[in-house]
C-alpha cells in the first residue's frame, strides 16, 4: 500500500499498519485518533500512531518500487491527538499536517522531522524548538491583535510548561490587567519556570511575581534542613541572568540556592546580572518595601556581568534602580567583590551618602553611573 485515504470517518486508531512498509502518502484528517487511547505506548497499551513508527526507505522492502518512505502526512482536524513522537523515526516526512488537533500537543520531540519540512507542515500549538522566548510576540492583551492570541495563564503555559529548549524567556510586563481566574499570577509564573530547570536569561520585570519559589530548594521543604547536601539544587540552577525589578518580590533569600555547591559544581556557581528595584508590595505605612541585600552577599561577591538581554549597554552585574535600595549595601559586611551599575534617571536630584566603610574585606570595586551627590567612604 502506496497511499491510503481515510478522511472523515471515525477511526481511533490506526494500529495495523506496521508492515505497511511502503506507505508514503497518508491522508486521515477529521477522525478520532486519540479518542480514548494511551498517549505512550507500554506493557498493555498500544499508541494510535505507534504502527506509524520507522517508516523509512531504508526499512522498506522491495525497494525496487519504493522510493520516498512515508513522506506526506495529513492528520489535521483529529480534536484529541496529543502525542506525535512517533513521527520521530520517520526522517522521510517532508509534510507533515497536524492543524485542529490537541493544543497540548507536545511537537519539541519532533522538531529534527518539522525542519526537514521547511514551511510544508502546520501544528495545533505554537512550534518552539528555538532558545529565546518573548510572550508578547505570540499573545495580545485588551486590543485585539490579528495573528495573536489573548494573553491568558492557560495559554502561555500551553507555551511553557516543561519546555525544554528555551533559555533565553521575556516575560516582561506579562500580565492580562484583569482578575478572571486566567491571570499571570506569582503561582503561575513560578510554576512555569518551575519546570523549566534549563533557563538561564530570564526577566520578570513588570510581573505580578511575590517570591522566588522557583529558586527554592528542589523537592520541597522536607529537604530545607539539609541545605549542604550536594545533591539538592535550585529548580533553575542554571540563572546567569535575572531582572526581579517592579515586581512584588521583598525576599531575595533563595537566590542562594542558585550559587551553591552541587556536584556539577563542586566550587559553587557565579551568576552574570541581577536587577532589581524596590518592592511593589507596600508596608503598613504606605512606602515600597524595600529588599534586602545583605542576605545575597554570595550572589552579589559573584556576578560576573554576563548578560543577554540589553548587552552592550553596560547595564549589568548588580544593577539597582533606587538611592534607597542602593542604601541597603550598608548593611553588607562580607563583600568582597562589587560590580554595580545605577539607573542615571533614578538617582538625579536625589544626592546623599552612602557609607560602605563596614566592607573590611573589599577589594575588588567596579562602580558606573553613580552621580548627583553620591560619596562612598571605602575601607579597603
Amino acid at each position: 500500500m502506496y497511499l491510503l485515504r481515510a478522511e472523515y470517518n471515525s477511526i481511533k486508531s490506526l494500529v495495523g499498519l506496521e508492515d505497511s512498509n511502503k506507505l508514503t502518502y497518508l491522508y486521515a484528517s477529521n477522525n478520532l485518533l486519540g479518542t480514548d487511547c494511551d498517549e505512550e505506548e507500554g506493557e498493555g497499551k498500544k499508541n494510535c500512531l505507534s504502527s506509524l513508527a520507522n517508516k523509512n526507505k531504508a526499512n522498506a522492502k522491495n525497494t525496487e518500487e519504493f522510493d520516498d518512505g512515508l513522506y506526506y502526512v495529513n492528520l489535521r482536524d483529529n480534536t484529541n491527538l496529543k502525542y506525535v513522537d512517533y513521527f520521530k523515526m520517520d526522517e522521510d516526512i517532508r509534510h507533515l499536517y497536524l492543524k485542529g488537533c490537541s493544543p497540548n500537543m507536545y511537537v519539541y520531540n519532533i522538531s529534527e522531522i518539522l525542519g526537514n519540512c521547511g514551511n510544508n507542515y502546520d501544528l495545533p500549538c505554537k512550534y518552539l524548538s528555538g532558545t529565546t522566548y518573548t510572550w508578547s510576540d505570540y499573545f495580545y492583551v485588551g486590543t485585539l491583535v490579528e495573528g495573536k492570541d489573548e494573553l491568558t495563564a492557560d495559554k502561555l503555559k500551553v507555551d511553557l510548561m516543561g519546555q525544554p529548549t528555551i533559555t533565553c524567556l521575556n516575560l516582561e510586563n506579562c500580565k492580562t490587567g484583569k482578575d478572571d481566574g486566567n491571570e499571570i499570577t506569582d503561582n503561575v509564573l513560578n510554576e512555569i519556570l518551575k519546570s523549566m530547570p534549563q533557563l538561564k536569561y530570564v526577566k520578570l520585570n513588570g510581573t505580578k511575581l511575590e517570591n522566588l519559589g522557583f529558586c527554592e530548594i528542589k523537592g520541597g521543604a522536607e529537604n530545607k534542613s539539609d541545605l549542604e547536601n550536594l545533591d539538592l539544587y535550585a529548580y533553575c540552577p542554571n540563572l546567569v541572568e535575572l531582572d526581579l525589578r517592579d515586581t512584588y518580590v521583598t525576599d531575595l533569600s533563595n537566590l542562594n540556592n542558585v550559587v551553591k555547591k552541587t556536584r556539577a559544581n563542586p566550587s559553587g556557581r557565579t551568576m552574570g546580572t541581577l536587577r532589581l528595584s524596590e518592592s511593589l508590595r507596600l508596608d503598613s505605612g504606605g512606602k515600597p518595601i524595600i529588599p534586602e541585600l545583605n542576605v545575597i552577599e554570595g550572589v552579589i561577591n559573584g556576578l560576573t556581568g554576563s548578560n543577554y538581554y540589553n548587552p552592550g549597554t553596560g547595564y549589568n552585574s548588580l544593577v539597582l534602580t533606587s538611592f534607597n535600595l542602593l542604601k541597603k549595601l550598608e548593611k553588607c559586611t562580607n563583600l568582597v567583590r562589587l560590580r554595580i551599575v545605577m539607573w542615571e534617571n533614578s538617582m538625579r536630584s536625589l544626592g546623599g551618602k552612602i557609607d560602605l566603610s563596614n566592607l573590611t574585606s573589599l577589594n575588588s570595586a567596579n562602580i558606573l553611573g553613580l552621580r548627583y551627590n553620591i560619596h562612598f567612604s571605602i575601607l579597603c
